[in-house]
């Protein structure tokens, strides 16, 4: 794996594939959040026969940056 150390904890990098229970700790959504956007189809994922799901960290990174609301823009609730 490519971690990089912060602070005495290792914290992946773009391009790493993590099994869902990683994933979504990386992604900061909570684990409920997290599969139902999988199962939507909305964050790809790697299912290889008798493995375990695999989503790589660039695709959240990319389904995330998405939701970016820029500088200046009202919030919306």
């Amino acid at each position: 794996m490519k971690n990089q150390k912060t602070q005495g904890e290792e914290k992946p990098v773009r391009g790493e594939l993590l099994v869902v229970n990683e994933a979504y700790k990386y992604s900061g959504l909570g684990r409920t959040t997290f599969y139902d956007c999988l199962k939507k189809g909305e964050i790809p994922y790697f299912h290889p026969p008798r493995g375990r799901m695999l989503v790589d960290t660039a695709d959240i990174d990319d389904w995330l940056r998405k939701y970016k609301v820029q500088a200046g823009e009202p919030v919306k609730i």
